[in-house]
């Protein structure tokens, strides 16, 4: 059993207020219908069948018992969505865009296989994100402790609050990344930004043989929830990114009916289904009853806020309950609300955010959960108040 404030996988399940919390790294992020009905399936047989998008392009599952982990883990074996080695399981951790070409996804797993060595001593959160200049759908903006770009002939690599990049041949690019990671584990901190505190990325780079530098780029932004008609792609959101199987279920019958066929998962907390020709598929997604957001237009896409109380033991607030109580009073979305100062719904900042706490919500403007509240130990109320107060003239 995995202690609380790191991550679960499959194979280390992390205690929480509804049982235990499992997560699976599906392959390529993509999922064929029968698997994403062999997920549903086994998410409401062995846990309680609510399903949540993660911020890397993974799937978590709640409310498991310690009996029923082993099943539900066969289930995803079984499925083609896991190794039933738990050490290839865990240097699974490279990212890739939905919709992304077969050499990039042949990049992974080169990196994947090269950090293998290595997994019985990675940190639990690290993670790597691999894209590419042309994806029709980038990723670069999800969280990410080396941010790899593919273009042209060459892999630009940037570290997590990193000022320098360096270009580095696609043949090099499972060593060096290997050696990066070997270096991280030599410091205090598991995770790439801590780490680079007292030093230069620049030199970071050059001691894993990368000489060829440049200043790092900056993240494309993210594409959410909406229909994209040039390349037949509709972007389904959850909202707060969390679903039950029956939902799972019905968007694979979509796939299957409307699609490709496939499922492409987002870092950004949402479903892909490419080859979507027909209106008529983004009339049954809007009229589906399942609360799901299809346009890029709907303000609760930008909504955030972790499971909470009572799912999350960590927290006495209703998280997403209070999320939108507050979109509804003040009719804006750039709102965050965290259970706690983990933030593991995001760290980034909003207009507003509130992280819970045993005396109530501190309120931060401008800022994410780690940074400076202007006022503490809030009701809802309280809070409603102080920022209809501040924004009448």
């Amino acid at each position: 059993m995995m202690r609380r404030g790191w991550c679960p996988s499959l194979y280390r399940p992390m205690e929480s207020g509804d049982g235990l919390l499992l997560r699976v790294r599906v392959p390529y992020a993509r999922l064929d219908v029968a698997a994403a009905r062999a997920l549903a399936q086994a998410a409401r047989l062995w846990g309680s069948g609510i399903i949540q998008l993660t911020s890397r392009g993974n799937v978590q599952l709640r409310g498991f018992k310690p009996e029923t982990v082993k099943p539900f883990a066969d289930a995803m074996v079984e499925a083609g969505l896991a190794s039933a080695d738990p050490l290839r399981e865990a240097a699974r951790i490279v990212t890739v865009p939905p919709l992304c070409g077969e050499a990039l996804r042949h990049l992974a797993d080169a990196i994947e296989a090269a950090l293998l060595p290595l997994a019985p001593r990675l940190p639990p959160k690290y993670g790597l994100c691999l894209d590419e200049v042309q994806a029709a759908y980038p990723i670069a903006a999800m969280p990410a402790d080396i941010r790899l770009t593919w273009r042209d002939d060459a892999v630009m690599v940037a570290l997590d609050g990193g000022r320098m990049a360096a270009l580095v041949s696609v043949d090099a690019v499972p060593e060096r990344i290997a050696a990066l990671t070997s270096w991280l584990m030599t410091q205090t901190h598991g995770r790439m930004r801590t780490a680079l505190g007292g030093h230069d990325s620049g030199e970071i780079l050059r001691r894993a043989g990368m000489t060829e530098l440049t200043l790092a780029p900056l993240a494309p932004p993210a594409r959410g929830a909406g229909y994209d008609k040039e390349n037949g792609v509709l972007s389904l959101q959850p909202l707060f990114g969390q679903m039950d199987a029956e939902t799972l279920e019905r968007i694979a019958a979509m796939a299957a009916g409307e699609g490709d066929g496939l499922l492409y998962l987002s870092p950004f907390r949402c479903l892909l289904l490419a080859g979507i020709t027909r209106m008529e598929a983004l009339e049954q997604a809007t009229d589906s009853g399942l609360g799901l957001i299809v346009s890029a237009g709907d303000q609760r896409r930008t909504l955030l806020a972790c499971p909470g109380a009572p799912s999350c033991a960590a927290t006495l607030a209703r998280t997403q309950e209070d999320a939108l109580r507050l979109f509804g009073a003040l009719g804006r979305a750039d709102i965050h609300v965290s259970g706690c100062a983990k933030g593991c719904a995001g760290r980034g900042p909003r207009s507003i955010t509130l992280v819970g706490t045993m005396q109530g919500y501190d309120l931060i403007r401008d800022g994410g959960p780690l940074d400076k509240p202007v006022a503490r130990g809030l009701s809802l109320r309280q809070v409603l108040a102080a920022l209809q107060t501040k924004a009448e003239p």
